[in-house]
């Protein structure tokens, strides 16, 4: 599970148990939000472009915005 970097970076943060996890590092891997918005899209079988605009009244519609709002 993840990509190539993220799992040579956790490989070498259980070697390395006495250092701490720096802020940045823990962004760089971070998912920017076209990526949340991708992944969200492909679990609810939506186009991406439906999550990036307001959909009142169609609650049925929003939840895979919401859940991109909620993750981002």
């Amino acid at each position: 599970m993840g990509s190539e970097a993220f799992r040579d970076w956790a490989y070498q943060q259980c070697q390395n148990n006495d250092r701490e996890i720096s802020q940045e590092a823990l962004r760089f891997f971070r998912p920017g939000i076209e990526e949340l918005t991708e992944q969200v899209a492909k679990c609810f079988k939506v186009s991406p472009d439906t999550m990036t605009t307001s959909q009142r009244g169609r609650v049925g519609d929003n939840i895979p915005r919401w859940v991109v709002m909620y993750l981002a």
